[in-house]
């Protein structure tokens, strides 16, 4: 009885129609390959900051410029928890519209750390030095660093 289910299936043409169509969804060279289109696939990188312990990784794809990278960035590792009093909600609803129309501590200086991050050839820069694009390119590392430490780059 073992010999007759140990004997292998000759492949018929549907099984080769789903391997070929499972090769080209697959993930080629950081992009996705669905057939004709492609798209690219989440981009996440190491996030440390000085006087942290833990790092954290993020996701660059998912924020569309410096600023709201900096913020999701302050909202991880600056931010406090948002106090709730007997008010209710109306604490945390103009917390949220603050965090929204705020700028970002880290980019415009009045903060004690500077967002910095390390280039595919091992440079260690100020984020925001070069366009969004450019930057999305060649980024590796992102390191949250004391301002005092910064002088220099």
């Amino acid at each position: 009885m073992n010999s007759m289910v140990n004997q292998a299936k000759v492949p018929t043409m549907e099984n080769r129609k789903k391997e070929t169509s499972m090769v080209e969804n697959s993930t080629i060279g950081g992009y996705r390959n669905d057939g004709n289109t492609k798209m690219k696939k989440s981009t996440f990188v190491k996030v440390n900051m000085d006087g942290t312990p833990i790092g954290r990784k993020v996701d660059l794809n998912a924020h569309e410029s410096y600023e709201k990278l900096a913020k999701t960035l302050e909202d991880m590792f600056l931010e406090t928890a948002p106090s709730v009093n007997p008010s209710g909600s109306t604490a945390l609803q103009l917390d949220m519209l603050n965090r929204m129309t705020r700028h970002s501590k880290l980019l415009d200086g009045s903060s004690d750390f500077v967002l910095t991050y390390e280039d595919k050839e091992g440079d260690w820069m100020l984020v925001g030095d070069v366009p969004w694009e450019m930057f999305l390119t060649s980024v590796k590392r992102l390191r949250i660093m004391r301002k005092s430490e910064a002088t220099g780059l």
